[in-house]
């Protein structure tokens, strides 16, 4: 009336999106109103409802995923690669260098993929992993190859008269390499080098393979080779009851007193 003196907070009748802190209007105005909804949002900024950036060829780049999360988005890959540092275009994965492949002798890398084939005198099998030798190159039980053994049969002097010679063909599995003397096998060293480990923080080196641990306070995802940090604050009691605890990436986290206590 002509003679009001008390301004009605409208924000008591107005709830925010997110709890964002509502605007009371001005006297004689009434009522109250929201700021705007935040990016990746749209609406009133009471009521704010996700943006799909993925369905706006606009505002997607990623170049082969994209994954459509509350407020953003976050680009993906296909089996077989993985995101570059730009976080949108991906690269290809060599399994075969980064020893992401389960082949049982010899890997070859191709575009999203890889391919496994088999040393001389041994067949692939239908799993197209395995090899099992060719029973005609069978070797005696008893020969001088360390691992694998397959026999090299040719035509003596290839008269075709039926006479053979014979000989024994050496190689080696999946993460050893033939010696010089052509009957041994050394194992290859796959953390010697960043470019032939996908351990992306600790690799140990094991006869004809390696294996991927992480340092304190990271975890092993099941890829077996990526280690991601452990949210101990998601953790329940990793604080007392009175304290706060603040995530100190990387690999760490601090329990803080609340503000305006020590």
């Amino acid at each position: 009336g002509q003679y009001c003196t008390v301004d009605v907070d409208g924000c008591t009748e107005v709830s925010c999106f997110q709890d964002a802190e509502c605007i009371d209007a001005i006297a004689p105005e009434i009522g109250a109103k929201c700021p705007p909804c935040p990016t990746g949002y749209s609406g009133d900024g009471s009521k704010c409802a996700d943006i799909d950036e993925c369905a706006n060829n606009t505002v997607n780049i990623c170049e082969q995923k994209c994954i459509n999360t509350q407020g953003s988005f976050m680009c993906a890959c296909n089996s077989g690669f993985e995101l570059n540092s730009d976080e949108t275009t991906c690269r290809d994965i060599n399994e075969c260098i980064t020893n992401r492949h389960d082949c049982d002798h010899v890997c070859a890398n191709v575009v999203g993929s890889f391919n496994c084939s088999c040393q001389y005198g041994f067949i692939l099998q239908s799993d197209n992993r395995t090899c099992e030798v060719d029973p005609d190159r069978m070797c005696p039980i008893n020969n001088d190859c360390e691992q694998l053994c397959a026999l090299e049969i040719t035509d003596n002097l290839g008269s075709g008269s039926g006479s053979v010679i014979s000989k024994l063909v050496c190689s080696c599995l999946n993460g050893f390499t033939l010696d010089a003397n052509m009957k041994t096998c050394t194992d290859i060293d796959e953390c010697a080098s960043k470019e032939t480990t996908p351990c992306n923080q600790i690799c140990t080196n094991i006869d004809g393979g390696f294996e991927c641990s992480c340092m304190n306070g990271f975890e092993l995802e099941s890829d077996g080779f990526t280690c991601v940090d452990i949210q101990e604050c998601l953790q329940p009691s990793v604080c007392n009851a009175t304290q706060v605890c603040e995530d100190t990436p990387p690999g760490s986290f601090s329990c803080l007193c609340p503000p305006g206590s020590v």
